[in-house]
């Protein structure tokens, strides 16, 4: 048992090497998105978006409420950045600002076709929606114009509900766009389809996987994470009764694609380790292999982005203070 420890702890300690501490963060309590871009740092903690300097991690600005009027935001924030302009998704719009956060314009959307916006060239965009067709739900992953309005479905699967049970991560929707393609993942296993802005299919990426077994501490995990969580815990006793949890977590779980890379995490986790195909962005394989990534619980990772080749995560150290720390892919 000493020696299985002990190899643990060189795992975690080598995977560390080349960890970094950047900055640390003031007034963050709960943040729920971090974007790395330039000379800033983006972090959502709704309903406030907060802007600090990359250079000394200094506060520049704080703005945002919670509500539906204009310049408020309602439900979530999902932070972009293209174009030199900060996009602010939120229920209903999309916010645009300039990178120090003065405002510019917002749009409308639909929930229906409008969830979780990633820009693409073109005055384009690709999000998240749901559609339902003969009584039966569906989770889709949609092409947008400017405006917010759908031009094409990218893919589908069906949701969660089976009547009266819950599917659970039998299936999930994992995308990324690096403004000129689009990469998109939909099922369990390790294919991505890769579409242009047109919304064409160029092709697929596709690998044999092994995928990670789910087992009975991931449910008791889960079940655990839904019961503690403020946002989930009143429905935990309903989730428990209908849940149904697959034999293995699906292959994907986040795509980062930057520059002629792209970078895919996986579900197999070990310690603080998470597992990360770096590829080509025509699919071939560069390297595979085990990095940091912490989790606020024990389902839940702490914030995180990935830029020109290394991870950044935001970390809530002893103090309950939250540091920016980042280390090589």
């Amino acid at each position: 048992m000493k020696r299985i420890l002990a190899s643990a702890l060189v795992l975690v300690a080598t995977a560390w090497l080349g960890a970094e501490k950047l900055a640390t963060l003031p007034d963050l309590m709960k943040p729920t998105q971090l974007v790395v871009e330039k000379d800033y740092i983006y972090v959502g903690e709704f309903p406030s978006v907060y802007i600090y300097s990359r250079a000394d991690g200094s506060l520049l600005k704080k703005f945002g409420k919670d509500g539906e009027g204009p310049r408020e935001f309602y439900y979530f924030l999902i932070l972009r950045v293209v174009d030199d302009r900060l996009l602010v998704n939120s229920m209903n719009k999309i916010t645009f600002y300039t990178l120090t956060g003065e405002y510019i314009e917002e749009k409308r959307v639909n929930v229906q076709t409008g969830l979780n916006l990633m820009p693409l060239a073109g005055n384009r965009y690709v999000a998240r929606g749901y559609t339902t067709e003969d009584n039966k739900q569906f989770v889709t992953v949609n092409l947008l114009d400017g405006e917010g309005k759908k031009i094409r479905e990218l893919g589908r699967m069906p949701s969660g509900m089976r009547g009266d049970r819950m599917q659970v991560l039998h299936e999930t929707v994992a995308y990324e766009t690096d403004g000129e393609r689009i990469f998109l993942m939909i099922g369990n296993q390790f294919e991505i389809d890769v579409f242009n802005v047109e919304g064409e299919k160029v092709f697929t990426i596709s690998r044999e996987y092994e995928r990670t077994k789910f087992t009975e501490k991931h449910r008791e995990m889960l079940l655990e994470e839904m019961r503690t969580n403020p946002q989930t815990k009143q429905y935990f006793d309903l989730f428990k009764e209908r849940a149904v949890f697959p034999d293995y977590w699906p292959a994907i779980s986040a795509i980062y694609p930057q520059g002629d890379f792209l970078y895919v995490m996986t579900y197999k986790r070990e310690n603080d380790t998470y597992e990360v195909f770096v590829l080509k962005t025509d699919g071939t394989l560069v390297e595979r292999k085990m990095v940091p990534f912490r989790f606020r619980t024990a389902m839940q990772p702490y914030p995180a982005d990935v830029k020109n080749g290394r991870l950044y995560q935001l970390i809530e150290n002893d103090d309950e203070e939250w540091e920016l720390h980042a280390w090589p892919l």
